[in-house]
């Protein structure tokens, strides 16, 4: 468990051990901290203590366990990794020239004069990135990220998503899924929204998960990598910095998205916000699974069935990672299967899928 990680602080690796062996060979037990989620995630797992990790339901699991690395590390204690984020040198990776950087000057670059063409390439950009996922090395096989795949967008709601983007000035929610690529290429997206005149909330995680989850940290610190980047990119970040100071961009967190509830569990401070948004742009497989709570509907089920409770107009931009996907036609997913069986999973897929009620 802890070979390539000597040497560590007293206790931290004890406390790796332990988990390790209970993963591997023993039930759930409780734990506690000075997490301000500590008792959310206490309670959550009362019902489910001394069962195997293999007997959790899915999500639950891996919200458990990415949670309690933060408690074995010391995330929320006082010692020397007090407030480290234990995946910060893996998210670094991604703000090279040759990868997350060099992606989005391309993306920057090529983008069309025409507002609605630019809204449609930025929209694509987003989805794509969230290919480049840290946690998942299934989607690596694809290579480096392409933002061209048109043939690989199961669902495409684009159309009517950039005519209500491009229509008014009203408020947009963005709840981000990973640092590094993906969050330029939702950087990009945020300040082509901003300057239509949009308030934008850019929701994001308050503490590490899912390895390359992005944080509010790990925002801030784009930013500020940004900023030391001449040309476009730190144009970009100036361009954000100022919409900050102004109001006109809000970095939000909550609790909920490291937790282990589903989207119809929305906190009613997070549904108000909601409520007041023209349109709430969800990004990733996880946010995706939680809309979907978790569930295997059959991939034919309307994907307006399955998000009505939501309490606004949204998108869901996300490529596929997990065996769930709903709002197929009869017979697509059993003709992907027999050209790729892994179609499901490997990440090439994806779709911008829309419920604008």
């Amino acid at each position: 468990m802890r070979r390539g990680l000597e040497p560590l602080p007293p206790g931290i690796a004890e406390r790796l051990d332990a988990l390790h062996h209970e993963l591997t060979s023993g039930g759930v037990t409780e734990f506690a901290d000075a997490g301000a989620d500590s008792e959310l995630f206490a309670e959550a797992t009362r019902p489910h203590l001394g069962k195997m990790w293999l007997n959790l339901p899915w999500f639950f699991a891996e919200a458990l366990f990415y949670r309690r690395v933060l408690h074995a590390t010391g995330y929320f204690g006082e010692g020397p990794l007090a407030r480290v984020d234990p995946y910060a040198q893996a998210k670094q990776t991604e703000l090279t020239p040759s990868e997350g950087l060099g992606r989005l000057s391309k993306v920057l670059e090529g983008l069309a004069d025409e507002p609605e063409a630019r809204m449609r390439q930025l929209l694509l950009a987003s989805l794509w990135g969230n290919r480049v996922d840290l946690s998942y090395n299934v989607a690596t096989a694809l290579g480096a990220y392409q933002g061209n795949a048109a043939s690989d967008l199961l669902i495409d709601d684009t159309g009517i998503v950039v005519q209500r983007l491009t229509a008014s000035a009203r408020k947009i929610a963005l709840i981000a899924d990973n640092a590094g690529t993906e969050l330029l290429m939702d950087l990009a997206l945020v300040r082509e929204l901003l300057s239509l005149g949009k308030h934008v909330e850019l929701h994001l995680k308050s503490q590490p998960t899912f390895v390359s989850d992005a944080t509010r940290e790990d925002f801030i610190g784009t930013l500020a990598y940004l900023e030391q980047t001449p040309g476009a990119l730190q144009a970009l970040a100036k361009a954000l910095d100022a919409a900050l100071d102004a109001g006109q961009l809000e970095a939000v967190t909550d609790l909920f998205y490291t937790s282990p509830w589903h989207y119809p569990q929305l906190p009613e401070n997070l549904a108000g916000r909601f409520r007041g948004c023209e349109l709430v742009i969800l990004k990733g497989d996880a946010n995706y699974r939680r809309l979907c709570s978790d569930a295997h509907w059959p991939h034919t089920t309307r994907f307006s069935d399955v998000v009505d409770y939501f309490p606004a107009p949204l998108v869901a931009l996300r490529t596929l990672k997990s065996e769930l996907i709903v709002g197929l036609p009869p017979g697509a997913a059993e003709q992907l299967s027999l050209e790729e069986p892994e179609w499901l999973v490997n990440g090439r897929r994806g779709v911008i899928q829309a419920w604008l009620p």
